[in-house]
C-alpha cells in the first residue's frame, strides 16, 4: 500500500508541477510525534525545509518501506524454519 502510494503521488506531482521524484522529499510523521500517521512529499529547495534539508522526528518514506519488506522477509524465513521442524 505503501508502495502504491508513493508511486501514485510521485506521478501526479510530475504531472500536474513537472517536479521529478529526484526533487522531492518524502517522509512521515506518526504518534508520538502526531496523532495520525500522514505523509508529505516536500521539494528540496522549499525554503521551510531548511538549508540541510532535515525533517525533524520523521522518518523517510522509502525507510519504512525498507524495513517492512525486510521484516516480511524475516518472517516467512523464521516459518519456513519453524514449519521444516
Amino acid at each position: 500500500m505503501l508502495k502504491q502510494l508513493r508511486a501514485g503521488c510521485l506521478a501526479e506531482l510530475r504531472t500536474r508541477y513537472g517536479v521529478a521524484p529526484a526533487a522531492l522529499r518524502v517522509f512521515m510523521h506518526y504518534l508520538p510525534t502526531f496523532w495520525w500517521a500522514h505523509v508529505h512529499f516536500a521539494a528540496l529547495t522549499c525554503p521551510a525545509m531548511g538549508s540541510n534539508t532535515s525533517v525533524g522526528k520523521a522518518i523517510l518514506l522509502d525507510d519504512i518501506i525498507d524495513h517492512l519488506v525486510s521484516l516480511e522477509f524475516l518472517f516467512f524465513s523464521v516459518l519456513r524454519v519453524c514449519v521444516r521442524r
